[in-house]
Order: structure tokens, then C-alpha cells, then sequence
């Protein structure tokens, strides 16, 4: 049987499987020498610091649409393509808000499953960002999949499965509730 092989993150000093680990080509086992949570806090520390500075969140800004136009985003229109298939009511803030459901305007609605278009989970926008990268939707049945293609179909699966992913990130930890207008 063949032992897992692990290393020391020498940040945080624990010992961790080589998974925990981001790929580095230069270094001696081909992986960083600092964890994944800790470069992940490290990043989201920079960057944070770093937008408060304009000069440098407009030169990102720049950078980023560059790379929008270089790696062909532009013609890659999967993303249309889902909107418009998947379209959620484009009035959800508004029908909340006749059903005496009032959404803060740092918060927004997440549709969950594309079959209960009138059932969304209330979410910061980071946080709803967050979990978009941490799921698929399938355009044929209109359930959303975690990345390890287990389907979310129920709201207790969807919220459990919401809640470990958002727990991740220290600044994101929420309660999620789903609400139905």
C-alpha cells in the first residue's frame, strides 16, 4: 500500500497531504510551500488592501478586459447562451418586495433551481459569486450540480451544500435561507 505523501505549510506549521497544496513547477516537489487556505487568505488579504488604492483597481480593470479579448471570451457564448435558456424572472427584487420581502442593496436573489423559478436564496453578491464558482446548471433539467456532479434537488442538500462552500471563506460565512415569493 502506498503511504500519502504530505507536507509542512510554513505558514500555519500543519501537516497536510500534498493535495492541500497548490502545483508550482519550480519548486523541488512541484508544489507551493504554503497551504491552499493560507495562500487563499493571503490573496484575498492583497487584494483587499490593494483596491483600496484606484490607480491600481483601474489598471486591474484594463488587465482584465485585455484578458477578456486575448483568451476569447468574447465569442464564447455559453454564458448568453445559458441566461437566456435558464432566464430567471428579471422582476425578483420586485415581486420579493410585494410579498413584504424586502432585499438589502447589498444583497441578491439566487435562483437555486431553475424548475422553482420563484424560489431564490437570499445572498451578499460576494457570496453569490462565490458559490456560481462551486456549481453547474444543467440546461436540460434544470437543476444546479456541485462540481463533483452530485445533483442539488432539494433545499435542505442545496443550503448544506451553500453553507460548506461559503465556510471556506471567513468573510462570507452566512445564514442562507430560501425564500419562495
Amino acid at each position: 500500500m502506498e503511504e500519502e505523501k504530505t507536507k509542512v505549510c510554513f505558514k500555519c506549521g500543519r501537516n497536510l497531504p500534498l493535495e492541500e497544496f497548490y502545483k508550482h513547477p519550480r519548486m523541488a516537489d512541484g508544489h507551493l510551500n504554503k497551504c491552499k487556505d493560507c495562500t487563499r487568505k493571503d490573496v484575498r488579504r492583497d487584494y483587499d488592501r490593494k483596491s483600496k488604492d484606484e490607480s491600481w483597481m483601474e489598471a486591474e480593470r484594463v488587465r482584465s478586459r485585455e484578458k477578456y479579448g486575448r483568451l476569447g471570451y468574447k465569442d464564447a457564448d455559453f454564458n448568453n447562451k445559458t441566461r437566456k435558456e435558464l432566464k430567471p424572472d428579471p422582476n425578483t427584487r420586485r415581486n420579493l418586495r410585494k410579498k413584504g420581502i424586502e432585499i438589502p442593496s447589498d444583497r441578491e436573489a439566487h435562483h437555486w433551481n431553475y424548475n422553482r423559478p420563484k424560489s431564490v436564496i437570499i445572498l451578499s453578491r460576494k457570496a453569490h459569486h462565490r458559490i456560481h464558482n462551486f456549481i453547474t446548471v444543467n440546461r436540460d433539467d434544470k437543476f444546479c450540480y456541485t462540481l463533483d456532479g452530485d445533483i442539488l434537488d432539494t433545499e435542505e442538500k442545496t443550503l448544506n451544500y451553500y453553507k460548506k462552500v461559503l465556510s471556506r471563506y471567513d468573510d462570507l460565512n452566512e445564514i442562507l435561507e430560501i425564500t419562495d415569493f
